[in-house]
């Protein structure tokens, strides 16, 4: 899913929940809060691959390497999530939101398997969680 920057009143970005998302609603189909155009790139920007966005080779993160590189500071990680965020997500709002992340790795007993989580939060609240298996 692309994101577009509204330049003007005449363009909106439509689409930008799935039925499973909470607050959902049948029908609803234009996006028009700042904060949720905001959620919506950061989950197009944590859920990108680099290399797969044609025009932008350096857009996205592989999160899914960093869960079997142990050798990755979970600092480093926070770093390059707080970049893209900046750059991408947090474009055109700079001066309104304060976009940042915490970085969390972890290990699920029940099935032995690792985990990272992503919380994002918008000035200072937490606002977007993203696990990955």
């Amino acid at each position: 899913m692309t994101y577009v920057k509204v330049y003007s009143n005449m363009i909106k970005e439509i689409y930008c929940k799935l039925p499973s998302y909470s607050g959902y609603k049948d029908g609803d189909i234009e996006c028009d809060g700042v904060v949720e155009e905001i959620l919506q790139r950061c989950r197009v920007c944590l859920g990108t691959k680099p290399g797969d966005i044609l025009g932008d080779p350096l857009f996205g993160i592989d999160l899914q390497d960093y869960i079997f590189d142990m050798s990755v500071d979970v600092e480093e990680i926070k770093e390059k999530v707080n970049d893209l965020l900046y750059n991408y997500a947090g474009a055109g709002y700079e001066d309104d939101y304060l976009i940042d992340s915490e970085v969390l790795f972890g290990h699920n007993v029940s099935d032995a398997s690792d985990y990272l989580l992503i919380n994002i939060r918008i000035n200072g609240q937490r606002v977007l969680g993203i696990i990955v298996t």
